[in-house]
């Protein structure tokens, strides 16, 4: 006997693959008209291992602009995976983490210029899915879609930057260039 949730899987990347599936599965976030309000094949996956639509939940707060970077990494993925994952790494890594400590719960204790953060990922999984919420001390919350896939012998690195209400175009290149220098410099660490 067919389990359901395969069969339910198998389903929805069918109807992924075909391209009906925001007409027809209710997964795709329909109240936000935003642009950005799409789910990737690999999201769809995961929402069915996780039993979750996605890991942290749409915020409601549509973004103007979105962007994908990308790296090639000549790493297999696990590698890049368990490296990225690992939260003693951060300051390796984002250079606006000056220190990480082990927290409660799954949520690191990050010091940043702004002051203390928390930090936490999206739950362990063998798909390559790296999100990742950043909790400051203010009040704001920043989730960041994150990936990783392989690739031949190596892997792509991917992470999503969103521009939110109310940041400038400026502020959103200037976001994306250290984004880009976040994912180089992993690249460089590992290769």
């Amino acid at each position: 006997m067919i389990d359901v949730t395969l069969l339910l899987l198998f389903t929805l990347i069918y109807l992924v693959l075909i391209g009906k599936a925001r007409d027809k599965v209710s997964i795709f976030n329909t109240k936000c008209s935003c642009a950005s309000a799409r789910i990737s094949r690999v999201d769809l996956i995961c929402a069915f291992k996780t039993g979750q639509y996605n890991y942290f939940g749409h915020s409601g707060n549509c973004a103007m602009n979105v962007e994908t970077l990308s790296v090639a990494i000549n790493v297999p993925a696990d590698k890049v995976y368990g490296f990225v994952r690992d939260p003693n790494n951060l300051p390796r890594w984002v250079p606006f983490f000056e220190s990480v400590a082990p927290g409660q719960d799954g949520v690191w204790n990050v010091v940043t210029p702004d002051g203390p953060a928390g930090f936490e990922f999206a739950p362990d999984n063998n798909l390559g899915v790296l999100d990742h919420r950043i909790r400051f001390s203010s009040g704001a919350t920043l989730i960041n879609p994150m990936r990783v896939v392989a690739n031949g012998a190596g892997c792509a690195l991917m992470f999503t930057v969103f521009q939110n209400k109310g940041m400038t175009d400026a502020r959103f290149q200037e976001d994306m260039r250290l984004v880009e220098k976040d994912l180089n410099t992993i690249r460089l660490l590992l290769e």
